[in-house]
C-alpha cells in the first residue's frame, strides 16, 4: 500500500470519525470534542485524539448506533482503516452496521434509472396469492377450527357456526362454502369480506350453506352504492361520462364486454343526463321532471358531444369498469356482483343513464353477445331492489 494511499485513507477515516462524534453530540459543546481531548505527548495524531473523544463520549451515553452504508464504494485502504476503527468504537458499546450494495457493472442496463418510455402498466392482481387462502384463513381465525388447515397462528374455541359447520356429515361442505366465497368475490379483497362479515352472523351450517338468495346482500350494495355516490361527485361532464359507460357495459355479456367503439358511438349520440345525478347535497330542489325533452334539446346536448379516449372513459367510472388486451378493446364490469347491480337497477342513476342510450344502429354481433352472467353465478333478482338480508344470504 502506498504511503500517498494509506495518508488519503487516514484523512478519509478521520472525517468519518468526526463526522460520528459530531452526530453523537446533542448539541453543540455537549460532551468532549477533539481538540478537548488530553494531549498525551507520545499520541498526539488527530486521529488518536478523535478516538479518545468518541471513547470519552460512549462512556457517557447508555447506547450509541451507527449505520455505515454502502461501505464496499471506499478503496481498500480506506475500508481496512474504517472496520479497525468501527472495530475499536464497538468494543467501547457501540453498535455498528454497515451494508453492501450491488456494484453498478454487475446489474442489468435498466438500473441506470433512465425509462425510455411515458407510460407504465402494472398488474395488481397477483394471482399467486390465494383469495381461497385468505378466506379459510378468516373463517378459522373466527370460528375455530374447521380443519382448512389455513394458518398455524392461534385459533378461538369453536362459535355456534363452528360447531354446525364441523358436524356436517359431508366434510367437503366447508371447502365448497369456501371456494363459493371465493367466486362470488370475483378476485376483490373487499368483496370478499363483505361476504365473510355476512358469514359470521350466521349460527347454523344449513344457512351457511342455503342455495343463494336472488337478491345482491344488502351489505354489498351499500359499497357499490358509496361507488356510484363517488362518480356522481364528479364534474358534471366526467360524471355523465362515467355512468353512462357502466351503463352501457351492463347491455352486454359479462365475460365478451362490450367494445370501446361501440361505447362511444352510443354516448355520442345520447343526450345529457338530467340533474337527478347530481349528489343529493348539491341538488337545490328534488329532481322531479316537469317536461319532456325536446328534440332542440336533444340536438342541442349532442353538439356538445366530444371524442372520450379508452383512458378518460376508465378514469370517469373511478375503477368500476376493466377493459381487456385484445384489440376490440372490450369494456367490462370488473365482477360479476357489479354487472348484476347495474343490470338489475339496482342504483336509480345507473338507471336512468341506461334509459338515456341508443343502440339504434349497432349491429348485435358488435355486442359480443345478449346479456347475461357466467353460469354458476350470481341470482338475478325480479325487482332489482334490495329491501334488507335474507336469513342464510351469504
Amino acid at each position: 500500500m502506498s504511503p500517498c494511499a494509506t495518508s488519503g485513507a487516514t484523512a478519509f477515516v478521520e472525517s468519518v470519525l468526526r463526522s460520528v462524534l459530531d452526530q453523537l453530540s446533542p448539541a453543540p459543546g455537549d460532551g468532549m470534542t477533539a481538540a478537548e481531548c488530553p494531549i498525551n505527548p507520545e499520541t498526539t495524531s488527530p486521529l488518536q485524539r478523535l478516538r479518545n473523544a468518541l471513547f470519552s463520549r460512549l462512556d457517557e451515553l447508555d447506547r450509541a448506533f451507527l449505520i455505515v452504508d454502502d461501505i464496499d464504494s471506499f478503496s481498500t485502504a480506506e475500508c481496512l482503516l474504517l472496520e479497525r476503527e468501527l472495530s475499536l468504537l464497538s468494543a467501547q458499546g457501540l453498535k455498528v452496521l454497515m451494508t453492501s450494495r450491488i456494484r453498478y457493472v454487475k446489474t442489468v442496463p435498466s438500473a441506470n434509472f433512465v425509462e425510455p418510455y411515458t407510460q407504465v402498466e402494472l398488474r395488481l392482481d397477483d394471482e399467486t396469492l390465494s383469495l381461497g387462502h385468505f378466506i379459510s384463513r378468516d373463517l378459522e381465525l373466527e370460528h375455530g377450527d374447521l380443519g382448512l388447515q389455513s394458518t398455524k397462528e392461534p385459533k378461538p374455541p369453536r362459535s355456534k357456526l363452528g360447531r354446525s359447520l364441523s358436524d356436517v356429515p359431508n366434510k367437503e361442505a366447508i371447502k365448497q362454502l369456501q371456494e363459493r366465497i371465493s367466486q362470488q368475490a370475483d378476485g376483490n379483497i373487499a368483496l370478499a369480506l363483505l361476504r365473510l362479515g355476512n358469514l359470521h352472523n350466521l349460527q347454523t351450517a344449513e344457512a351457511a350453506l342455503a342455495p343463494l338468495a336472488d337478491v345482491l346482500p344488502s351489505n354489498i350494495v351499500a359499497f357499490f352504492h358509496a361507488g356510484i355516490d363517488n362518480i356522481k361527485r364528479q364534474p358534471a361532464a366526467e360524471r355523465d361520462l362515467g355512468l353512462k359507460v357502466i351503463a352501457a357495459v351492463a347491455r352486454c355479456d359479462f365475460l365478451a364486454g362490450i367494445p370501446y367503439e361501440v361505447v362511444h358511438r352510443v354516448i355520442r349520440k345520447s343526450p345529457k343526463t338530467s340533474r337527478t345525478h347530481l349528489p343529493a347535497r348539491i341538488q337545490s330542489a328534488p329532481a322531479v321532471p316537469t317536461t319532456t325533452r325536446t328534440e332542440t334539446e336533444d340536438l342541442v346536448a349532442l353538439s356538445h358531444s366530444t371524442h372520450h379516449s379508452l383512458e378518460e372513459m376508465l378514469y370517469a367510472a373511478r375503477g368500476f369498469l376493466v377493459t381487456g388486451g385484445s384489440s376490440r378493446q372490450p369494456l367490462r364490469a370488473y365482477c360479476e356482483a357489479f354487472y348484476t347491480y347495474v343490470q338489475e337497477d339496482y342504483n336509480e342513476a345507473l338507471a336512468e343513464s341506461r334509459s338515456h342510450l341508443d343502440f339504434g344502429g349497432v349491429n348485435p354481433d358488435e355486442l359480443g353477445g345478449s346479456g347475461g352472467a357466467r353460469k354458476g353465478g350470481v341470482g338475478r333478482s325480479q325487482t332489482g331492489k334490495v329491501v334488507g338480508t335474507a336469513a342464510g344470504q351469504v
